[in-house]
């Protein structure tokens, strides 16, 4: 609920993070904030050759894969259906969705040898390629998403690795 969103942050974006007396709103300062607030596996690296990648991919991530993905959800939205758009908006989507699969190390990971915050900020973005009926829910953009740009069959290997993300929501 955006008015809930409001109340507590006094700006409508998403997600937004509430931890005591701090607020935020951008997912990459949420999570460093957790990184360097909360216990568990840190997920930006000492090293500085590792954070210079997980820095990259988190540029990537929103560069291009949340811009085409939001190219997409706009013509969806709009009700305006370019084909150009959607076809150079779905490209960009598949593009940046083998770039990661290509990425994806032996230990299953995009930076080292365990999660990183690279894993996360590609996940986040590439989710919307792997939507289950109840996420998509009726949200047009979603449904679109689900019928549209699915993942799983054309990268099966990125697939392992987001259903491998997927996991630790409930662990």
């Amino acid at each position: 609920n955006v008015s809930e969103v409001i109340a507590v942050s006094g700006q409508p974006l998403t997600p937004m993070l509430k931890h005591g007396r701090q607020i935020m709103f951008d997912s990459g300062a949420i999570v460093r904030y957790i990184d360097a607030n909360i216990d568990g596996p840190r997920l930006f690296s000492p090293d500085m050759d590792e954070m210079r990648a997980i820095e990259s991919w988190e540029t990537k991530s929103k560069q291009e894969i949340l811009s085409a993905y939001m190219q997409l959800a706009g013509q969806v939205r709009s009700g305006e259906m370019d084909p150009d758009i959607l076809r150079s908006g779905k490209d960009a989507f598949f593009a940046s969705a083998t770039e990661v699969e290509n990425s994806i190390n032996q230990h299953c990971f995009l930076v080292g040898n365990k999660l990183t915050a690279a894993d996360i900020f590609c996940g986040c973005y590439l989710a919307y390629g792997f939507l289950t009926e109840a996420e998509a829910g009726k949200r047009p953009p979603m449904v679109w998403a689900k019928e549209n740009i699915a993942l799983d069959q054309s990268h099966p290997k990125l697939a392992i690795w987001f259903e491998q993300l997927r996991k630790l929501e409930t662990s």
